[in-house]
């Protein structure tokens, strides 16, 4: 990451003073590494917990307590070796969450120095004189709108990935698909072939069901995500043939004889005649 670059954190977050430092701290290094277009990103506890600093059962409960709130989503990955949970998609919703309502400014109210001296007091002016019910009512401002992920037809996917979008929208019952899945199939179509993107669909709808997460949240992001971090199987279809020997090590595997081995090996040999 460029260390000129900035990062876009909701300054509703920042000012929210029921908002433990931690969950700040974690909300704002997603924000670090979360995409300009949908806000995800992949990332691990470890590194979460060395780039905040704080533990990393501090930053469990952090992102636990995001999540309930409604302003980030998680999706965990596991290893297919030995089941083990490593990096998560999340994405960052932020203060535009509908259970979400920042604090409000505390109003410091001040009392007057003296009830019966007229000259502490200051006059009244028209917009004080107004009772409560003539009073303008304070307009409160518009929530912010989160950007709206279009639907895009099959005819937008590359070619070669149109049957495994199909694919994917049969297994999830999913009406269509999303505009920001459309980088990740274009990610998939020039690495990967359509039976690995398929087999993997596979694999994560197992997941989700196992996990009982809804199967219409599985997504091409988290496809492209599992698979980015494997070997591509359009690099190469056989695995690399071992390099040939030197001529040192071929003559290191072969067996030297002096002139007097050799002459007793004939001996040998004739007497065996």
């Amino acid at each position: 990451m460029c260390s000129n670059s900035y990062t876009k954190v909701d300054n509703a977050i920042l000012d929210d003073d029921k908002l433990p430092r931690s969950c700040k701290a974690v909300f704002i290094v997603l924000c670090r590494h979360a995409h300009n277009d949908d806000r995800s990103c992949w990332l691990c506890i470890k590194t979460i917990a060395k780039e905040s600093s704080y533990s990393i059962r501090t930053v469990k409960a952090a992102v636990k307590k995001l999540v309930e709130a409604g302003l980030i989503t998680r999706q965990d990955r596991f290893s297919e070796e030995d089941g083990g949970q490593i990096s998560s998609l999340f994405t960052i919703i932020g203060s535009s969450a509908k259970r979400y309502e920042p604090t409000p400014p505390v109003q410091k109210l001040h009392a007057p120095q003296c009830n019966d001296c007229t000259h502490n007091k200051t006059p009244l002016t028209i917009k004080d004189s107004l009772t409560r019910e003539e009073a303008p009512e304070a307009v409160s401002p518009e929530p912010e709108s989160k950007p709206v992920d279009k639907a895009v037809n099959l005819s937008e996917v590359p070619e070669v990935m149109r049957s495994t979008a199909q694919y994917l929208l049969l297994k999830t019952k999913r009406e269509s698909l999303k505009e920001s899945e459309l980088s990740s199939l274009r990610e998939l179509s020039a690495s990967q072939y359509p039976a690995r993107v398929q087999k993997e669909i596979d694999k994560a709808c197992e997941r989700f069901t196992r996990k009982k997460q809804d199967l219409q949240t599985l997504s091409f992001n988290y496809i492209a995500g599992s698979l980015r971090n494997q070997p591509s199987r359009k690099l190469g279809g056989k695995k690399p043939s071992k390099p040939d020997m030197t001529q040192s090590e071929i003559a290191g595997r072969q067996k030297h004889y002096t002139e007097q081995e050799l002459e007793e090996l004939e001996k040998l040999l004739g007497e065996d005649d």
